[in-house]
């Protein structure tokens, strides 16, 4: 290759380049003035922001609350007692399905006990009376008859015993309700057990708390919400992992398997908490803590609205709503858009650090 041709080469790529940056400008002006219209409408014109007591105050107008699409709603009062989180693990059942399935077999071997004592102790009866009546039974027949009836006697005592035994390792093991499931009442919860359509928990409550756990919600996979439980009782023998005092508890979740462990929520005593529930879409997070902004009427202006945010730190998570405390009964709470809002405190900062 010449000289000349390289030069030509050089020259030709130089204005390729140049025609396409003038192209790519040319093409994304569009773009870049729905960007800057965009841009613009983040923030509406008729909204100021001032600082009252170190904290600011947006201040919007009937108009520009429209059209950013900011809601509000009355906090609702309610009441709460304390919570404290526990660890459950789901039990497996098949050892309460075994345990059934001994029981039934015991109690039918009691009843043909007792049937067979019962006729023993009528053959031996009617045999002596033969006897005694002129001879009409040998005494050999009154012996063997005798013989019978206490073998018998003592079979029945023996299935009435080994019965006895399992309702005692029944309540030993699951306690009084589980053990009263076991014997026939309620056979319907053991069948739900087995079959899946319940679990039976297990969860690990304080030693302060096991007096009146109250009641328990837990969390279970590809579930939005906590689910509620049903309270069965103490667990008499003691879980060596997960310690503390075990309660038992009932649940209808076809997901959960054995073995499982899972998150719960237990309200300690009888003390409530009053407060307010507000959705999770009302939070903010600002310096990693929650936020909420209250709504209050512009008393300069009736077309405006004044929004403050109040640090929510002492709240709680309650399944997809957040338990908030020390709000005024009629307050109004911000559900939507307080991003929003946010964003016009932030660049309200950002212009008074750069005027600075």
């Amino acid at each position: 290759m010449t000289r000349n041709t390289a030069i030509r080469l050089l020259l030709l790529q130089t204005a390729l380049m140049i025609l396409l940056a003038w192209a790519t400008v040319y093409l994304g002006r569009d773009e870049f003035r729905l960007f800057s219209g965009r841009e613009e409408e983040e923030v509406p014109t008729a909204s100021h922001v001032e600082s009252e007591g170190g904290m600011p105050v947006v201040q919007l107008s009937s108009a520009a609350i429209r059209e950013v699409g900011i809601e509000y709603a009355r906090a609702v009062e309610t009441e709460l007692a304390p919570q404290s989180a526990v660890g459950v693990t789901v039990l497996d059942p098949q050892p309460l399905v075994e345990l059934r399935a001994r029981l039934q077999s015991a109690r039918l071997e009691l009843l043909a006990a007792q049937a067979a004592a019962n006729a023993s102790q009528a053959e031996e009866s009617r045999v002596r009376a033969l006897f005694e009546d002129d001879r009409n039974a040998s005494q050999r027949a009154v012996q063997q008859a005798a013989a019978q009836a206490q073998a018998d006697a003592a079979r029945q005592s023996s299935a009435e015993a080994a019965l006895e035994s399992l309702r005692t390792q029944a309540r030993t093991i699951w306690g009084e309700t589980i053990a009263a499931w076991l014997d026939g009442a309620a056979a319907t919860n053991i069948d739900r057990l087995a079959t899946g359509k319940d679990s039976l928990l297990r969860a690990a409550v304080r030693p302060e708390d096991a007096a009146a756990p109250g009641a328990l919600r837990v969390s279970v996979p590809g579930r939005a919400k906590p689910v509620a439980t049903v309270a069965i009782g103490p667990a008499p023998q003691a879980d060596a992992q997960l310690g503390g005092s075990g309660q038992l508890y009932r649940v209808s979740a076809s997901e959960l398997r054995p073995g499982m462990r899972l998150s719960g929520s237990l309200s300690r005593g009888h003390r409530l908490r009053v407060g307010a529930l507000v959705p999770s879409a009302a939070i903010v997070w600002h310096t990693g803590k929650p936020w909420i902004y209250l709504r209050e009427a512009d008393e300069k202006n009736q077309d405006a609205s004044e929004f403050r945010r109040r640090d929510v730190s002492g709240g709680e998570a309650i399944g997809d709503d957040w338990f908030v405390t020390g709000l005024e009964e009629d307050a109004d709470v911000v559900v939507r858009g307080a991003q929003v809002l946010l964003s016009e405190e932030l660049k309200f900062q950002i212009k008074n650090e750069n005027d600075d």
